[in-house]
């Protein structure tokens, strides 16, 4: 029986200066995928949709403090990592 590998996905997200980074970074190159960012409690929910680049990497700055907030990344619906800001 051979050992299927499965692709790894994972978040990152840090507050600098008020504002939220997030870095992805994935065994999927130019994938399109989203990020919602959700906190218990609150009514608030960010969806953000980005597409990895040829690395399986994509960063950016969020004008939002997502402080408290759970951000999930999902490809086809299906949740590959999750990470509280």
């Amino acid at each position: 029986v051979d050992a299927v590998e499965e692709a790894s996905t994972s978040i990152d997200a840090r507050i600098v200066n008020g504002k939220t980074r997030i870095a992805v970074v994935s065994d999927f190159v130019d994938t399109k995928m989203s990020i919602v960012a959700t906190k218990k409690g609150s009514k608030k929910k960010y969806t953000y949709r980005i597409t990895t680049d040829s690395n399986g990497e994509f960063t950016f700055k969020s004008s939002v403090n997502l402080k408290g907030f759970t951000l999930v990344i999902y490809k086809d619906g299906e949740e590959l990592d999750r990470d509280v800001v």
